[in-house]
């Protein structure tokens, strides 16, 4: 991928005097840098699996109010005043 950046003339000297030492193309010694100072890439996340699990058949039609009354007013206990 090409990208165009504004550096100074001193760094653009620098730059081309290093990478002739290191006899790289001054890209590659930009890219090497970069790799060096940016974070790095952190790893792909997995996607959360949570438990699931069947609650059996339902103890009340939802559409019979009656019937839901009948379970949401019970005594827990089983234990009718």
């Amino acid at each position: 991928m090409r990208a165009t950046f504004n550096l100074s003339d001193g760094i653009i000297e620098r730059l081309r005097q290093e990478a002739g030492r290191r006899g790289l193309p001054m890209s590659a010694l930009v890219e090497s840098a970069l790799e060096q100072r940016l974070p790095p890439t952190p790893a792909p996340r997995h996607p959360l699996h949570l438990p699931t699990w069947s609650g059996g058949q339902p103890h009340a039609d939802l559409a019979d109010r009656e019937s839901l009354h009948q379970i949401l007013d019970a005594d827990p206990a089983g234990q009718d005043e």
